[in-house]
């Protein structure tokens, strides 16, 4: 059987037909994927310029740009081949394989922020071979993404089962750089806690860590571990509408990363001054 980009396994223009670019890039904004990087953008926006002056909220800044040029790019070129002037004109769509370094930068910026936690707390040994180690993992996963979207761009369309494992294999690698700075974390995050007696009472600063940021570290990780599982087993049973289904909510979550992680620093940014502010006030009280 022969694909192509109107066929609905390809899941780029089947059941489309715009009568415009214009028409088409309006519709596409609708499209939950794209919207996500669009309100991603926004709220980091405004993060960024009220609270965001370290490196951990510029990386989260410029990772939100990419993210929404990557989504720009990838449904404007969706919304050209899909217009009715188009459908038969079957040509390569190298913009697919370009959008390829936004994804990467968009994506791979999650083992970045966490390598970033995890070096403020583990020793200066375990934060240089961590950090060795993520930066090893993001030569694999480049690779991977660019080959997505060389296949893609030769296809001229987004989805092919050859898409589908190596979206397997880039979830897998980013799962496991993820997962490698998720355990250092809480590792250090709980030696450190023990070492730290609370203040009048009130939570240390590695107390708040743990409680704040291991559900999301345990969640985002999940995320990305159940994504590369989902893809791989979706190519060993295709066309088996079950497994493509439970994809799209863990991908909806996952374009949604950067935006979780600045929420959760935002969050942890107010009990911490919140905090202070308490600790300042229980100690001029009782002076």
């Amino acid at each position: 059987m022969v694909i192509n980009k109107n066929s609905p396994e390809a899941g780029t223009c089947y059941k489309k037909g715009y009568h415009s670019f214009f028409q088409g890039f309006n519709v596409e904004i609708k499209d939950t994927f794209f919207f996500a990087f669009v309100i991603q953008f926004l709220l980091i926006l405004m993060m960024y310029f009220h609270v965001g002056n370290r490196r951990y909220w510029k990386i989260l800044f410029y990772s939100s740009i990419a993210g929404l040029c990557g989504a720009v790019i990838e449904h404007a070129t969706v919304a050209y081949i899909c217009q009715i002037s188009e459908l038969e004109n079957y040509t390569k769509a190298t913009p697919l394989l370009l959008n390829e370094c936004f994804w990467i930068i968009s994506e791979y910026s999650i083992p970045i922020l966490n390598l970033i936690k995890m070096n403020t707390l583990a020793t200066p040994k375990i934060a240089k071979i961590t950090k060795l180690t993520i930066i090893l993992l993001a030569v694999p996963f480049s690779t991977v993404r660019l080959l997505i979207g060389w296949d893609r761009m030769i296809n001229g369309y987004l989805s092919s089962e050859l898409g589908k494992e190596l979206h397997g294999i880039c979830f897998g690698i980013m799962a496991v750089a993820d997962i490698i700075c998720t355990i250092y974390i809480i590792y250090f995050a709980r030696k450190n806690s023990k070492s730290l007696s609370s203040n009048c009472g009130t939570k240390s600063v590695m107390d708040r860590i743990k409680n704040s940021n291991y559900t999301i570290l345990i969640l985002v990780d999940l995320v990305s571990l159940m994504l590369s599982v989902l893809y791989i087993i979706s190519t060993i049973f295709p066309g088996n509408p079950e497994y493509e289904a439970s994809i799209t909510l863990f991908h909806c979550l996952k374009s949604n990363f950067l935006l979780i992680l600045a929420v959760d620093a935002l969050i942890f940014r107010y009990e911490t001054v919140n905090q202070t502010a308490s600790s300042h006030y229980l100690y001029n009280s009782r002076n």
